[in-house]
């Protein structure tokens, strides 16, 4: 079946935790001098959306963390000419960056604007779901720096439950994503 992350709406204050984390594991000593945005193009491997609900002045905020949707029926990958993009053996999209031609389909192709072309580098990038480290038995970077638990990642067996009263957010039928959305208002 496959890993899944759930993110916990309710749980999240929107500290950006996460986001930094993914950024230090990722591009590591690139960020120097950098906190939340990756430097060059204000491009990030994940996104943190803030959203007001609500009516004034009973106003309420929200945060919505926004990984790559790891789609079991991914755009990205079907579009790669050279399969530099593919779903590896935890369900994840994974980018071997190496085996990239940036070419760019899958940057268009992604209807949540999860892959970008970086231009400094010349290379394609998107979350893999720290999959390198995954191999490891380790837990991906924004999942560890989660101090609230808002994002939980595990087998979707043994999430089942937790699954049961998830959302997702499709933007196309049929791709299937792997990130469930628990408590959005």
């Amino acid at each position: 079946m496959g890993k899944v992350f759930i993110l916990d709406v309710e749980k999240c204050n929107g500290c950006y935790d996460c986001l930094i984390a993914c950024n230090e594991r990722n591009f590591g000593a690139e960020l120097a001098g950098f906190d939340m945005a990756h430097p060059y193009l204000g491009q990030f491997l994940m996104k943190i959306e803030e959203h007001l609900y609500g009516d004034p002045p009973l106003v309420k905020q929200y945060f919505l963390v926004r990984p790559c949707m790891h789609c079991r029926n991914a755009p990205c990958a079907q579009c790669c000419p050279v399969d530099a993009i593919h779903i590896n053996e935890h369900g994840l999209v994974e980018l071997v960056e190496d085996e990239c031609i940036s070419c760019r389909l899958c940057v268009y192709a992604c209807p949540y604007e999860a892959v970008f072309f970086e231009e400094k580098n010349g290379i394609v990038r998107k979350c893999s779901g720290c999959s390198e480290i995954i191999r490891e038995g380790k837990t991906p970077a924004c999942v560890s720096a989660c101090e609230r638990n808002a994002i939980i990642f595990g087998d979707e067996e043994d999430l089942s439950q937790l699954l049961g009263d998830s959302e997702r957010m499709i933007a196309e039928d049929g791709m299937d994503p792997r990130v469930y959305y628990r408590n959005v208002p």
